[in-house]
């Protein structure tokens, strides 16, 4: 522990705050202890090197640089860690009819009803228009227009609704949920959508889920995709066929109408599928 002339239990020595920094790290760091442990050790360090006075007068600097390169540190090895439990097949990519181990779109979702569903295609009886910003309702009526479209929907920020478990603490809730029809008219894959503005796709959090869906995509590929039936029943089959894609503001045509393209666009049935919807009670403002 660093403690000097004038530093008291609390490891105090005028204007560096031993107690601070741990703090700040046990943010980052779930074990308080061990946050304890790294920042006496870096405060150590640091006093070696840099003259009291001066870390002092820069220590509030020296904090935020040092929990930024922490978090970085952390951040690095948490993706290190998930790539080799992939890699490793420790976590894989699975679909399941287990409600414990699957996901199922919910059967019904109370909305503010924002007037008559605009979309044939849309899964839900209802939809609520006004939530969704200009990228997303553009992407939504390009969707509506693919001649292989058997249903989408726009997916919820809430328990209950698609959400993907990636290398960070905190899951992520993709934009839209998409299935296509092959030449036959029946159900050839589902497309998990994340639509992202031009000011934000190059950002750090851009980045992190297009790795994700990337990865993602890639299991799915190379027949990593595992299944896991509870039971089955006659005719019953669950689509293993997933891709994962982050859509860009400006690319946003020219990638839909590529995920849903068929070279054979003349075999496809001219009569739409039974689209039968799923029920959505609207709630009126």
């Amino acid at each position: 522990m660093l403690l000097r002339r004038g530093a008291g239990k609390s490891g105090k020595i005028q204007g560096i705050d031993l107690d601070y920094l741990t703090r700040r790290y046990a943010d980052i760091i779930p074990n308080a202890f061990r946050a304890r442990t790294l920042a006496s050790s870096h405060l150590e360090k640091l006093s070696k090197t840099i003259p009291e006075k001066k870390l002092s007068d820069h220590f509030g600097f020296s904090v935020s640089f040092l929990c930024h390169r922490l978090a970085q540190e952390k951040a690095d090895l948490e993706e290190r860690i998930f790539l080799d439990y992939v890699k490793e097949k420790k976590l894989v990519l699975a679909v399941s009819n287990d409600p414990e181990l699957g996901y199922r779109i919910p059967d019904a979702d109370e909305i503010v009803s924002s007037g008559a569903n605009p979309y044939q295609y849309y899964l839900f009886n209802d939809v609520d228009v006004s939530s969704m910003n200009s990228l997303e309702r553009h992407v939504g009526e390009l969707l509506d227009r693919q001649q292989t479209i058997v249903w989408w929907f726009k997916n919820r920020v809430k328990g209950g609704w698609y959400s993907i478990q990636g290398w960070r603490e905190n899951r992520f809730f993709p934009d839209f949920v998409a299935a296509k029809k092959n030449t036959s008219g029946k159900l050839d894959i589902v497309y998990i959508l994340e639509a992202k503005g031009e000011h934000i796709a190059g950002n750090e959090d851009t980045t992190y889920k297009k790795q994700v869906l990337d990865l993602m995509t890639e299991q799915s590929r190379m027949g990593q995709l595992q299944t896991y039936v509870q039971k089955e029943f006659p005719g019953f089959h669950i689509n293993e066929k997933i891709e994962e894609y982050l859509v860009e503001e400006g690319q946003e045509e020219a990638k839909i109408r590529s995920l849903f393209s068929i070279k054979e666009s003349s075999k496809i049935k001219a009569k739409p599928l039974n689209n039968t919807r799923k029920k959505q009670r609207a709630k009126a403002k």
